[in-house]
């Protein structure tokens, strides 16, 4: 504390009356260091210390060398410039009593650290309206305040910095002597002076200086030099112009310190660059860049500092007014005028780069990408001013917004402070920067300042603040002061301004005040967490996304000369091990480390062969996601969750590549693994062991996505799922599963329904109990069984079950089913969906109804009872390739239905049955054969397929029905009997997700099918995106109704019809419930007991194509 004034009071300016009845006291130019002249020059600065006699202070001092701006001429009462300017002044309401501290403020100027100074701000208004002591200080600027000449040498720069740090020492060790609390201090601060002020707040050396901080338009987190490149090189350039370079850079200095002030600001201010350079850099002795990684670290002195602090920050609508004049110099070599507007072009082609250049360091990667996402709304077809406004919003995010939202977040995430945050909204009567494109939107940066000091002080006198606006003013005032008082803006009866904190709450500062959540989301998102990923992948062929379990990398792959990151193996349960093994699986749970997600894992438990045992595990419930490159936070991408075939027995989800549908349609493609055969479906019927424990795997995987796809660039408010044959199956269960309600809008199901009915409940009890016998695992209790099942070998378990289900063939064995799969268990799924889509009152069937569908078939899905027939061909005396004969059909296959699937004793159903699929007269044995594949298929598949869409078609969602009827070049299944007409099973596949992933190098790919595929790929993106495969409006492919029953036909001819299979459906649905109730009292209701399932194929048939579907 200073003696002088504890003995003798510095004279002050006459007192005068600011607000009614309040004397204010000014003391004016008081200097707090030594005249930074001569050897001072490009030093820290050095304490002021004692004087004798009294200090008068009473007339503003002049301001730090700088040229004035021709608008803020009016409001600075001293014009002078000199490098002797390093004072404070000091605003006083009322009586100076020690006795009554009050709050004090110290406000930090802005200016781009090369102009501005403390007498612009009158703080007497501020002072006498609230009660607090205002202070304002001058800083050194340009040249004279920032020159760095390297981290080597004795010029390190920030002078400034240190002058703004021994100024607050000043105010701390002196200002009670004013009646100033010195342990309430704020210092606030706008544009460079909001730097300064955040930039202060991490200081360690500030510690204990200051205990609430108010930045306005300004961050630290703004972009600057870091490393010192260009300031270092600016001040090789400015002593270039002088003649003062020398070998040495100690030389070049000394050189410098004899240039008188004025050419010394002339030449500096004509070497600096123009576009998105700063005066200051991050290299040197105050500061270095290593304060942002210290940061994130707990007990680091920056962050220690800044939990001591309370914090408001907050930017201007029209923070972008700015970039108006950033651009005047670019009009002529870039070839537009900025009084009219900003085109796209400039945006992307000049504006971007550059600002990439300086900030990312050039990763040509972003240019694109930040492109694409600012002008997403307003593309080149648009008005010119609303692609302006993409630029606006992006300068102004770059520059304002993203670094104020970054430093909030910092300060709510790791601090336990109060924190705030504002937007300026209120275009004023009069502006502060006067000239102002006819284009910009909102008020302009600085307009704020006003409010904060007072209108009448800073309006010209021609020019009247409404009542309104005064209003506004004092609003303003009361916050700002009632902050710096208790560091909360609110008085005692309002709680308006809420704490930014995890919710991101914000005050709109506008006439009326309004309060909001996420100011900027979407764009401070692509900002905050998008944008530095792709800059790090720009020199890692690899990417990382954080989810709220952990951070995962996935692998950087190169498709059609697109970009894909592929996230693979990513766990989304617990390993189904040990006592997990016939149990629900568990929730994955958090990791620490960053998880390696760049190869693909293991496929679940199914027959291999011995060679590839290593590529099957029980720790396999994981989940692969295709996004496009970059993976963008805001982008909010459709989600498309495909669910493999093979019969519940066999499949993953690695053989299905997402790549190309997911860079075709700009969505995120998630394909899934889950338990299958026995260790998916393995059921004692009971509590204890219920099965499903593949469904349950399915929805666990489907609620890993809907939790964690944002952070993978995708809405977790548009996820379809799709599948095909037991893929398609399990779509539509998921469709019905009511625990299901909100993780999914919509369902493709291609070749497999709900509906289509299979003797699983039977099967899968009586293959248990076999399994259980085989294994030597009959116990007196449930739980000693499953015990002893759990100590198996998984391999064992395997074997066992593959025994039971490939037993010898025998006629009497012959069956269309397979031994275990899907059943109804009363509780993932409450009763048959048969059952229940009857009951409109029933939850599956609201749950049904409550997605979107899109179904159907191929038309020679039954080309699988090849492979059902080929293990029974010498006991039944066929030769399956050549033909099926109708004796197959009215024998075995229909006999099979009524005694498997009905469970009755009814021949008139067999009789009908083998009527309906017989020639009518003689004929060849591939119409025979013919007819008995449609039996096949429309059994299990076509007729299902088509009761699902009837029941579905009566909600108020979309249904679609599609035929694929087109024969590739290529099929999955290639084992293929002559017989077979039209598009095998699985045939479709290839088509939806792209043929070159799947087509071998040496089959061609037709101009035909490439136009099909492209065609198909967009009806299933632009159903996953709209709910509707026309895209958002009306189209060629017309919705299914009860009535008309319409379908698109997939050929190469694309065409609608519809009825399909009419007299085929019209049987099942019509004739063979009549003859089931004629039979019914011999038999037993199979409604509640069998879960309906799609097409499985005979196990034989898994060895072949297991690892296609």
């Amino acid at each position: 504390m200073f003696d002088f004034i504890l003995q003798k009071p510095i004279p002050c300016k006459d007192a005068v009356s600011w607000s009614p009845g309040v004397l204010l006291h000014q003391f004016l130019g008081i200097p707090f260091a030594k005249p930074p002249l001569g050897e001072l020059r490009f030093r820290k600065p050095e304490p002021y210390g004692n004087w004798t006699g009294t200090l008068k202070a009473t007339a503003f001092g002049p301001s730090c060398m700088q040229d004035f701006y021709e608008n803020d001429k009016r409001l600075i009462p001293n014009l002078n410039i000199t490098e002797d300017c390093l004072q404070l002044n000091v605003f006083v309401p009322g009586n100076i009593d020690k006795r009554n501290w009050r709050a004090v403020m110290v406000w930090v100027h802005g200016g781009g650290f090369t102009n501005g100074q403390a007498t612009m701000f009158n703080g007497s208004y501020l002072s006498s309206r609230s009660d607090v002591i205002v202070v304002t200080i001058n800083y050194r600027l340009n040249v004279f305040g920032f020159l760095y000449a390297g981290m080597d040498s004795n010029y390190k720069g920030h002078y400034g910095l240190f002058d703004q740090q021994l100024a607050f020492k000043w105010v701390k060790d002196n200002i009670e002597d004013f009646g100033g609390n010195p342990h309430i201090i704020t210092i606030f601060g706008e544009s460079a002076g909001g730097v300064s002020v955040t930039l202060q707040s991490i200081l360690a050396s500030n510690l204990g200086l200051f205990q609430r901080v108010i930045a306005e338009s300004g961050s630290v987190l703004m972009p600057v030099d870091l490393d010192g490149t260009q300031t270092s090189e600016l001040t090789k350039q400015t002593a270039k112009l002088l003649n003062c370079s020398r070998a040495n850079m100690e030389d070049t200095i000394a050189c410098l310190q004899t240039i008188d002030a004025p050419s010394l600001m002339a030449n500096y201010f004509k070497a600096m660059p123009h576009f998105f350079k700063f005066s200051f850099t991050f290299a040197g002795e105050l500061l270095n860049h290593s304060l942002f990684n210290d940061l994130a670290k707990n007990n680091s002195p920056p962050l220690t500092m800044l939990r001591s602090l309370d914090v408001i920050a907050g930017t201007n609508e029209g923070e972008a007014g700015l970039e108006f004049f950033d651009l005047l110099g670019y009009q002529k070599p870039w070839k537009f005028n900025v009084s009219k507007g900003i085109p796209e072009r400039i945006l992307c082609k000049h504006i971007i780069p550059m600002a990439n250049a300086e900030i990312y360091k050039g990763c040509d990667d972003l240019n694109g990408v930040i492109c694409d996402s600012y002008v997403k709304n307003s593309p080149t077809s648009a008005s010119l001013q609303d692609q302006t406004q993409a630029a606006m919003d992006f300068y102004a995010d770059i520059s304002m917004n993203y670094p104020t939202f970054q430093f909030l977040k910092i300060h709510s995430d790791k601090t336990t402070m109060n924190t705030y945050q504002y937007t300026f909204d209120h275009t004023p009567t009069w502006e502060l920067i006067q000239e102002r494109p006819s284009w910009l939107r909102g008020p302009n940066h600085a307009s704020e300042l006003a409010f904060v000091f007072g209108l009448k002080d800073w309006y010209p006198r021609n020019v009247q603040p409404t009542s309104a606006e005064l209003v506004l003013s004092h609003q303003m005032m009361d916050m700002w002061t009632n902050f710096a008082k208790t560091g909360n803006p609110n008085n005692g009866n309002t709680s308006l301004w809420r704490p930014f904190n995890r919710n991101n709450y914000y005050l709109s500062l506008d006439i009326p005040l309004k309060s909001g959540v996420s100011l900027y989301g979407k764009r401070m998102e692509f900002l905050l967490k998008d944008v530095p990923e792709i800059a790090r992948v720009c020199k890692n062929q690899t990417y990382v996304v954080s989810t709220s379990l952990g951070k995962i990398r996935g692998t950087i792959v190169e498709v059609d000369s697109q970009k894909i990151v592929q996230f693979r193996k990513i766990p989304y349960a617990v390993p189904p091990v040990g006592e997990l093994r016939f149990a629900k699986p568990l929730p994955i749970t958090p990791w620490n480390e960053t998880m390696d997600s760049t190869t693909f894992g293991p496929s679940c438990m199914q027959t291999v062969n011995k060679e590839d045992s290593h590529l099957v595990s029980e720790d396999c419930l994981h989940l692969n996601i295709y996004a496009p490159f970059p993976v963008l936070l805001s982008s909010d991408k459709p989600v498309m969750i495909w669910i493999h075939g093979g019969g519940f027995t066999s499949g993953q989800g690695k053989s299905t590549d997402g790549s190309r549908l997911s860079l075709k349609g700009d969505v995120i493609v998630v394909t899934i693994n889950y338990r299958l055969n026995v260790f998916g479906f393995f059921s004692m019927g009971n509590p204890n062991a219920r099965g499903n424990f593949g469904l349950y795997d399915q929805q666990l995987a489907i609620k890993w996505v809907y939790e964690n796809i944002h952070a993978f660039g995708g809405d977790p408010n548009k996820i379809t799922l799709f599948g095909e044959s037991a893929g398609g199956v399990s779509t539509t269960i998921q469709g019905v599963i009511p625990s299901n309600v909100g993780l999914f809008k919509r369902v493709i199901g291609e070749s497999g329904s709900v509906l289509a009915r299979r003797d699983y409940q039977t099967k899968t009890y009586e293959t248990s109990k076999q399994i259980i016998k085989n294994i030597h695992c009959e116990k007196s209790s449930d739980t000693e069984i499953l015990g002893c099942l759990r100590s198996q070998n998984a391999s064992v378990l395997l074997q066992t079950w593959q025994q039971i289900d490939w037993k010898k063939p025998s006629k009497a064995s012959y069956s269309m089913t397979t031994s275990i799969g899907p059943i109804t268990d009363g509780e993932l799924i409450p009763e048959s969906p048969e059952t229940a889509l009857k009951n409109p009152k029933s939850s599956m069937y609201r749950q049904f109804t409550s997605v979107d569908l899109l179904v159907g078939t191929n038309t020679a899905d039954s080309g699988l009872l090849y492979f059902n027939l080929k293990p029974y061909a010498q006991i039944f005396n066929i030769n399956v390739t050549e033909g099926v004969p109708t004796r197959i059909v009215c024998d075995e296959m229909a006999p099979s239905i009524v005694r498997e699937i009905f469970s009755i004793k009814c021949p008139a159903l067999a009789e009908a049955i083998c009527k309906q699929y017989s020639p009518k007269s003689p004929a060849t044995l591939q119409v025979q054969s013919q007819m008995a594949a449609d039996l096949y298929g429309d059994f299990l598949e076509d007729v299902p397929t088509i009761k699902s869409l009837n029941y579905h078609a009566q909600s108020v969602k979309s249904t679609f029905q599609y035929l694929f009827s087109h024969r590739p070049n290529w099929e999955i299944i290639g084992d293929r009997p002559p017989w077979l007409v039209g598009a095998n099973h699985a045939s479709e596949i290839p088509f939806v997700f792209g043929l070159k992933s799947f087509y071998p190098p040496t089959i061609p790919i037709t101009q035909e099918e490439e136009t099909l595929a492209e065609r198909m790929m967009k009806y299933w993106i632009n159903f996953a995106r709209y709910g509707n495969p026309n895209g958002n409006s009306s189209g060629y492919w017309r919705p299914y109704t009860v009535e008309e029953r319409d379908y698109l036909n997939l050929d190469l001819n694309i065409t609608m019809s519809s009825s399909l299979y009419k007299d085929r459906v019209d049987f099942w649905t019509t004739t063979v419930p009549d003859i089931v109730r004629q039979c019914q009292p011999h038999s037993v209701n199979s409604s509640t007991t069998f879960l309906p399932n799609s097409l499985v194929l005979f196990v034989n048939v898994l060895a072949v194509i297991c690892i296609l579907i």
